[in-house]
């Protein structure tokens, strides 16, 4: 699917609005892959509703929250305890007491903390 404007931009905003993403993004997992392992095993509600699809693309004003069941678990209290810690970014609303981030906007390449060069991995896959 062609979409229009810059395709890093594209790239960046696709990924960055997948469920993982903002799961880890805002602090609810320590890692990618814990986020996605918590989505998968139903611990992750989008708007209420339990979600078990990680690539799921979230849309502005999506409420992301940990299951009121799974609040008490160890790597839930884990990591919002190093929530604090964490690089917060703007276009995330999080609460460490409700366990729970929104998706304000849809955020720009300039405001997601990457750490690679964007520009080569789109050269490096459209050959």
């Amino acid at each position: 699917m062609q979409r229009p404007g810059n395709p890093v931009d594209t790239l960046v905003q696709l990924v960055e609005t997948r469920l993982d993403a903002v799961t880890h993004r805002a602090g609810l997992a320590r890692t990618i892959y814990q986020a996605q392992r918590f989505i998968s095993h139903g611990h992750i509600l989008v708007n209420g509703k339990r979600v078990d699809i990680a690539s799921q693309r979230l849309a502005v004003n999506d409420l992301v929250k940990v299951k009121e069941d799974s609040r008490q678990l160890a790597p839930f209290v884990e990591a919002v305890a190093e929530m604090v810690a964490r690089v917060r970014v703007r276009y995330l609303e999080r609460s460490g007491e409700q366990m729970s981030a929104k998706l304000l906007y849809v955020p720009k390449l300039s405001e997601v903390p990457l750490l690679c060069e964007m520009s080569m991995v789109i050269e490096f896959y459209s050959r």
